[in-house]
């Protein structure tokens, strides 16, 4: 079970096209993102995760 505060590496699908192959135009670091869970809906059974990338904040949800 994903807690507040758990420390999360993963790629961006914004650096994914929609098959899940890398894109191959994108001008960025195309490796993976660090970041934290800031927050839980266990009731629909996702969290989401936020990190600094090139000094703005990202953040993406992800199914548990």
């Amino acid at each position: 079970m994903p807690y507040i505060g758990q420390p999360v590496s993963w790629t961006p699908c914004a650096y994914s096209n929609l098959g899940g192959e890398e894109n191959l135009k994108s001008t960025r670091d195309r490796g993976k993102v660090s970041g934290k869970i800031v927050w839980i809906n266990e009731l629909h059974h996702f969290f989401l995760v936020e990190a600094q990338v090139f000094g703005y904040t990202m953040r993406e949800c992800f199914k548990f």
